[in-house]
């Protein structure tokens, strides 16, 4: 059976760039395969990313294969904890090959086969997401392809969840670099694809991921998409110009974690959460309603500021928050850097500035 596996994968038992014995096959898709391997100095066991292209277009292949390189080599840039390690890269019989963490544990697509995650799990996963994500924008790359099939959720110290992000396949850079991908050619998954992504803009930002989370959220929050329609023609208009199925009533989510999937889901970027950061602070808030920490009417208006309050906020890290009284948005309370507060006369905002004060958020 085993020599069967052989012949049937060349590249089961081959040693990749001398360094790299290759064991057996994790996945395969529509570009290539990711196998268990054996770092030969070492003993450490590693997976290895193959590319095998079928494209016959010369032009496209050659894109495919710098878009790969380009995803081994930015890899190798990335040290946070919840992006996926890359070790070494290179040709194989003229094939590229990237030797990577092995993450061992589902991805959230898995863990979604049985239906809608539980809010506190979804939202504990994707604050560590944004951290991983936070060091990839401020490197001024997009992701462009943020869904539960490239986050991988690994086991972390005493059990708890750590998530990995992968597949960077598609990163873009915001400013400056080659273009690997030709104007107007749409890249992507269509049911996680920004408005921008969909019209094959070449000036995509960080605001793109952001939409990407927003509907990887609604995913895994309901077991559904956002725009679930049989036809990808009929998908990708949706992201243009149609509104969100509206949130099922069971499971229970809170209204201000619906209002934080709503804010990523914007079409119009500049109105959209700016910031994985800034979505990162939303989630906790969340979070600390999931946990009874915090009313979820008091945690609405901690979080519906405008984007411009979170990068005045940002910049000064000292957040404005908007407690509506009369009608009126007044400031609910300004702390200062010494850690003084201001705060209104609305009893409620006081204790949700004290619960975010508590949770490092100001």
């Amino acid at each position: 059976m085993a020599s069967d596996s052989r012949a049937s994968d060349p590249w089961l038992d081959r040693v990749i760039g001398g360094r790299y014995r290759v064991t057996k096959p994790i996945a395969r898709g529509a570009m290539g395969a990711v196998y268990r391997a054996i770092r030969l100095s070492s003993g450490q066991e590693v997976a290895v990313k193959i590319l095998e292209i079928l494209q016959p277009d010369p032009e496209q292949r050659t894109r495919a294969e710098a878009r790969f390189l380009q995803e081994a080599s930015l890899l190798k840039g990335l040290s946070h904890p919840h992006t996926v390690r890359v070790y070494d890269y290179g040709t194989e019989d003229g094939q590229p090959w990237l030797a990577m963490e092995l993450v061992r544990g589902p991805s959230m697509r898995q863990a979604l086969s049985s239906g809608p995650m539980e809010p506190l799990r979804v939202v504990r996963i994707v604050r560590q997401v944004c951290g991983a994500l936070a060091e990839t924008h401020a490197l001024g790359l997009v992701h462009r392809d943020l869904k539960p099939a490239n986050i991988l959720l690994a086991e972390g110290p005493g059990g708890t969840e750590q998530p990995k992000v992968v597949d960077y396949g598609l990163v873009k850079r915001i400013e400056g670099g080659p273009q690997l991908t030709a104007a107007g050619l749409l890249v992507g998954t269509p049911m996680f694809m920004s408005p921008e992504q969909v019209r094959g803009g070449q000036d995509l930002d960080q605001r793109s991921d952001l939409y990407g989370l927003g509907v990887l959220l609604y995913r895994a929050l309901t077991g559904a998409y956002p725009f679930d329609h049989k036809g990808t023609a009929d998908v990708l208009l949706a992201h243009l110009s149609e509104d969100p199925a509206p949130f099922p009533s069971v499971p229970p989510i809170p209204v201000c974690l619906q209002q934080v999937v709503a804010s990523c889901l914007v079409k119009e970027r500049g109105a959209r959460t700016p910031s994985v950061g800034i979505l990162s602070k939303q989630l906790a808030i969340c979070e600390a309603v999931l946990l009874g920490q915090l009313e979820d009417e008091v945690a609405l208006p901690l979080i519906a500021v405008s984007p411009e309050d979170f990068q005045i906020a940002e910049q000064t890290r000292a957040p404005i928050l908007a407690a509506p009284v009369g009608g009126l948005a007044l400031p609910g309370c300004l702390l200062l850097g010494a850690g003084l507060g201001l705060c209104g006369g609305i009893g409620a905002v006081g204790i949700g500035v004290a619960v975010m004060y508590s949770l490092g958020l100001i």
